[in-house]
This record gives C-alpha cells, structure tokens and sequence, in this order.
C-alpha cells in the first residue's frame, strides 16, 4: 500500500520519522494527512482480523479502502508536480514506487519461500515457488484470477502469498496512470483546461472499470476479484478527490465533519454485514470506496470535530505507519503457522501468528522501509532507484527458482517394509463384494513407513480421468454435445449415462472400462461443484453468489437424458455443498426413472481431511498422519446420509464402496500401496480402477 508520507523530497511538509503529527490549529492546506495515516490504520486492521478469522467477515472491504488511499496520493503528488514543473518526471516517479515498495515486499517474499521449504509440503513447494515469483513481477493476481477458475484448486490451501494481489493491482495501476495522466493534461488541453482534461480521464476510468466490475461479478467471480480492470475505479476514485481538493476544501466545516463520520459507517457497515457469500466486487464494494472517500474528502477541509480526533490518535498512527509491512507479513505468519503445526490454529495461535507479524513489520519499517525512503543519493538519483527495484526483483525471483528446484529431490520415493508388503499380499480381496471391509483397508490403517506407490506422489495430484474437458467449468452452463463427451463403446447399442459433479466425474476411467467390456457406449454429463440434486438457492462460494449456472445446466441435462432415454444413468455427487435434505436428490432421481432407464446411485466418497499427495510427502515415516477418521471423513454425516435415502427414496440402486476406502474406524491414505485419493476428496483414477471388480457385478446386477 503507498505510504502516507512517500519521502522527504517529494513530501516536504511530511514530519521527521519519529516526530508525531502536527497538532493545534488544523491547516487545510497540509502535505501531511493524519487522517489518511489512521485511515490506512483502520484499512490494515479490518484485512489483519478478517484474515485472521476471529471476526469481521467482511474484512477484506480494508483491501478497497487502500485502493482509494493509494490513488489520492499518488495523483495528489503526481498533480502537484505537473502544476509546478509543467510536466511529469517518470523516472523520478518510478524510483520513489520501486524505493516504497518493492524493499520490504522482496524481504517477505524471501522469507516466506524459505519458511515454506521448511514447513510446507515439497508437493506445494512448486506452487508457492511460482506464486512468489509472480509475486515480484507484480502479477499474481492474474494468476489467482486464472485458478479460481480452476475448480480443483477450490479446496487447495490458500497461497502464502494470496494477499500480494492488491499490491499487484496497485502496481500495474501505477504503471499506466501516469501515462493517461499526461495524455489528459497535454492531448485535451486543446478541447479543455488541464484540470479538466485530467477530470475527464479519470470518469472515463471509473465509469469503464466500475462497468467491468458489476458486469463481471456476476458472470466470472474470481476475474472481476483479482483484475486491474474491475479495480481501478476505486484508485480513479481517489484521484478525483485529489485533482479536486481545491474546491473540496470549500467544504463548511460541519458539513465535512459530518460526511467523515458517515465514511467511518459505510466502512463499519460493510466490514460488519459482508461475508464471503457476498457478490464482491460487484454493487457492494461501492460501498466501502465511498466511505473511504468520503473520509479523505472531508479531511480536505480539515473539520475541527470530524473523524479525525480518533484517526490522529498515537495508536492509529503508529498501525498507520506500519500498515505497508504489517499487511505484506501477517499472511504469510498465519498461513505458515498452520502448515508447521497441521491443524486449524486456535485463538491464542492466532494472536501470537498476528503479534509476532506486527514485530516483523516494526524491524521491516525501522531497518528497511524508512532507511531507503530516505536516503539521499537514492533520491537525487533515481536511476538508482530503478536499478535497486531492478536488482530486488531479480533477487526474489531468483531465490523462490532455486528453492523451488530443490523440492524434486524431497518428494519421498517410498521404501518397501514388512506392512506395506502385507498389504500388498491381501490385494485381491476387493473383488469380494460380499466382503464388510476389505481386508487390504484393515491392512493399510497399520502401516507406518511409506512404501514404493502408483501413482508415484509428484503424479498424484494429475492422475484424474481422461474426461476429454467434459467436467464444465463454473461458469459453464451449457452442457456439450453428447457426441464429444462419449467412452466405453462409442458404436454400442445401449447407453448408460454418468451425471453428476466431479465426484461422478472421478468414476469415468472405470465405468468407461465397464462400459467398453459389456460394448456399451458411455455419455458424461458432469459440472464442476454442482450436484445431480435439484436444491435450489444453491451458493456458489467460489463465484461469491447463487450458483445459476448449476440450475440451468441440471434442467437442461435432464431435459436431454429424458428424450435419450439411456438404458442406465449412474448418478453421484459431493453432498457436502447441500443442506441436510433428502428431497433435492429425491426428486432428481424419481424424474430420472420416466426416462425408462435404470438408476444406480453411488455414494459419495470419503473427504479427507488432507490433501493426501502432500501429506505423504510430508510425513514419509509416519504415513498413518494422513489417515482420516470415519467420523471426520463424513462416512456417517446426516448429509451423506440423506443423500442416500434421497436416491433410494427415488427408486435409484445404491452401490456405496466405503467397505473399499474405509476400515471401521478409519479411512487409510493407500491401499494396497496404490494412492487413494489426489486431493482430499477425488480418488486418483489408478484407486477407482482397482475398484472395478466392485463396480462391475454391482452394476450387471443393476442391468440384468
């Protein structure tokens, strides 16, 4: 976030580091803005405890507010300079942006791929090393933007380095407004005055990128959260307020007190009421900018009795001045003190992740950030500047490359022991339907080295089905053509159908299997997170909003299957995005049946409560810290549970296979040394084809 005092040079009036604000008589006329400093204090704290999830649901609103921060000050010191010198240095501009904020971002980047290699899984080692380099280059909310669309990093663990999308978003704003800024001031000053001109710009950029942002929102959630192009209206937004504080400064000093304490309540209302299921950016987050806005604009006028008596106060100017480090280390210490202790952290974890991020960000403030700001030969050179910005970027991306390299060589082979070639004699007894749990499963909750496994662990996590793109993206609400999305037997006579969510998806290699065997042909019909059950109202917490597209895409598929009229349709589907309901899938099968076809419902698989492939990895010598218990894997939810009943209440065949996935107790990582699942939730496909000789009588007794 941009600092409210850039640097000495460029903010003569900005008080000595140590020195307190001003007091007395306020100014209107003031480089220094204690409002804006507890402002930004006010931003910092709403992201740091909405992250930390102890309270305000809607702390993200904090991420809006220094975007409005940032794009009045920025503009402020850009406009004074093109007023006093007649242009626009972008060399100086640059080298104050590569001074301010790239120091302390490298030093956190550095730090956290470091942590990360010695506490985070060499399976996610990779991810985080590429998210740390697009994190330098000032570019990963691009990339968040690409894998929120990605269903399968849905349930992945969240970035360290998730929250330098905002400072990426800033950034490339920084890149451009300049630019836009002088075509404003010297290619319309022919049609109008500067002011204007500038004025001009900049309700373009808003009314444009506001657009974008309530079009986008409701068609591609994660695009309209991350894009620069649905976000710089709210830097725009602050802008306008500089290029106008002249006459903003006209304001009655009752009339501004008022409109700063109604921005402190758009931002308390909207930090109190917004939650993750709210459709954001969207119309919400004007919310927010406006309070913002509205603060920074009464402080234009210096009110006497406005919301400044509690931003100048000691404490807030001290998170203030903080509030660049702080926001860049609090992340990163909550999201690597869960990875080192492998659970969810508990309230006093929380505040000491929390506490020791905010002395992180006091060492990084006195030793890194305020040193360089200030130093002389950096600021009468500004091609030092670059150079320094240049040479810090490389750094960071060079250290998160070679880190990154060496995680190969920590992926754990396995080795062969005693237990894991048990398991491996007992192979076999699967094929037993009749069996209560496979003796394998019982075999695999006692092994404690990792074995020699297929897939190997840096496959696991790519060993889905071959389901030639036909699992539909969220956005997608047209299912594809029945001709492009067909296995088994594509010239067989009788058709069976497989519907559902991904969790019917996973079953595709080996019904297809089935299917070519018995030489009939297979249709997939499957959309990412969105269940066979007609539960309507469903929300989509990846999209933030009600999740239409899955309505209108079950409606259409049905309407297909019921003028198909396939000999079989297997239904599944994750139930842990229902209510606790049987009546939505109940109602989906009975419908079904009018098809003339048969039904065959299969039972949702167990959750884990890890993401197996990393687990494994992590602990190649204590492999049973990735068993889950059936309790926690969902075997007996009132969820599944209704799911089931559901479908049997809809005349649907059940075939649940956690006598092959779970013993009584618990819910084994491998099997028969064969990785069970990819994730936490799908099965590799190499475990669903073991499954087949399951599968198989199951269903010919269904079709017979």
């Amino acid at each position: 976030m941009t600092a409210v005092c850039i640097n000495q040079d460029a903010c003569p009036a900005c008080p000595v580091p140590g020195q307190s604000a001003p007091t007395g008589k306020i100014s209107r006329h003031r480089k220094f803005r204690p409002d804006i400093e507890g402002l930004r204090a006010i931003a910092v704290l709403l992201v740091v405890i909405g992250h930390s999830g102890l309270a305000l649901s809607g702390g993200f609103v904090g991420v809006d507010v220094f975007f409005v921060i940032s794009g009045f000050l920025i503009t402020r010191q850009l406009h004074d300079e093109l007023r006093s010198r007649g242009r626009i240095s972008f060399g100086r501009f640059y080298a104050r942006r590569a001074r301010r904020i790239l120091p302390a971002a490298a030093v956190v980047i550095v730090a956290t791929v470091v942590a990360s290699r010695i506490w985070i899984s060499p399976l996610r080692l990779p991810a985080v090393a590429k998210d740390a380099v697009f994190s330098a280059l000032s570019g990963v909310n691009w990339r968040l933007a690409a894998e929120g669309m990605d269903y399968f990093q849905a349930t992945a663990p969240p970035s360290p380095f998730q929250h330098y999308w905002s400072l990426g978003v800033e950034e490339q704003f920084y890149a451009i407004w300049p630019v836009l800024l002088v075509i404003g001031a010297f290619g319309l000053r022919r049609w109008a005055g500067q002011r204007t001109a500038i004025v001009g710009v900049l309700c373009a950029v808003v009314a444009g990128s506001l657009l974008c942002s309530l079009t986008m929102t409701g068609t591609s959630g994660p695009w309209a959260y991350y894009g620069l192009h649905t976000r710089a209206w709210e830097l725009a937004a602050g802008s306008l307020i500089a290029v106008g504080a002249p006459a903003i400064a006209r304001l009655s000093q009752a009339l501004a007190a008022a409109l700063s304490w109604l921005g402190i309540g758009l931002i308390a209302a909207a930090a109190l009421r917004f939650d993750a299921a709210t459709a954001y950016p969207g119309y919400a987050v004007i919310l927010p900018v406006a309070g913002a806005c509205a603060i920074i604009a009464a402080g234009c006028s210096a009110p006497a009795f406005g919301s400044e008596l509690l931003l100048r106060r000691a404490p807030m100017q001290l998170i203030g001045r903080l509030s660049y480090s702080w926001y860049l280390w609090h992340w990163p210490a909550l999201i690597i003190m869960k990875a080192a202790l492998e659970r969810e952290l508990c309230v006093a974890e929380i505040c000491a992740a929390l506490g020791g991020s905010l002395l992180a960000s006091l060492a990084t403030f006195t030793l890194i950030e305020r040193p360089l700001r200030a130093r002389r030969g950096l600021i009468e050179h500004p091609q030092r500047g670059l150079g320094l910005g240049g040479a810090i970027v490389a750094a960071s991306v060079i250290t998160a490359l070679v880190i990154s390299s060496t995680a190969v060589s920590a992926v754990p082979a396995g080795r062969p022991d005693p237990a894991g070639q048990a398991a491996q004699q007992v192979t076999g007894a699967a094929s037993d339907p009749n069996a209560a749990v496979d003796p394998a499963v019982v075999e695999a909750t006692r092994i404690r080295r990792l074995p020699p496994v297929t897939p190997e662990l840096g496959l696991a996590k790519d060993d889905g089905p071959a389901t030639k793109a036909c699992l539909l993206a969220y956005t997608d609400s047209v299912p594809k053509n029945l001709e492009d999305c067909l296995f088994g037997d594509q010239r067989g006579h009788r058709t069976a159908v497989l519907f559902g969510d991904s969790h019917a998806a996973q079953w595709t290699g080996a019904l297809a299997s089935w299917a070519a065997k018995h030489r009939w042909r297979l249709a997939l019909f499957a959309k990412a997170a969105c269940s066979p059950g007609d539960y309507p109202g469903l929300v989509s917490l990846r999209l933030h909003r009600t999740y239409r597209e899955c309505a209108e895409w079950r409606a259409t598929v049905v309407e297909q299957l019921e003028r198909l009229r396939p000999d079989l349709i297997i239904v599944s589907g994750n139930w842990t995005v229902l209510a606790t309901s049987q009546r939505g899938i109940e109602k989906t099968v009975k419908r079904l049946s009018g098809t003339g076809g048969k039904i065959a419902f299969i039972a949702d698989t167990p959750l884990m409560t890890s993401n197996i492939p990393e687990c494994l990895a992590e602990h190649p010598d204590d492999i049973q810290r990735c068993t889950t218990t059936t309790a926690d894997a969902g075997i007996t939810a009132p969820g599944r549970i209704a799911e089931i009943d559901g479908a049997r209440a809809g005349q649907a065949a059940i075939i649940d296979l956690t006598p092959w996935l779970c013993s009584d107790t618990a819910c084994p990582a491998i099997i028969s040394q064969t990785v069970v699942y990819r994730d936490e939730s799908h099965l590799t496909n190499t475990f669903a084809m073991r499954l087949l000789p399951v599968l198989e009588p199951a269903l010919d007794l269904i079709v017979q």
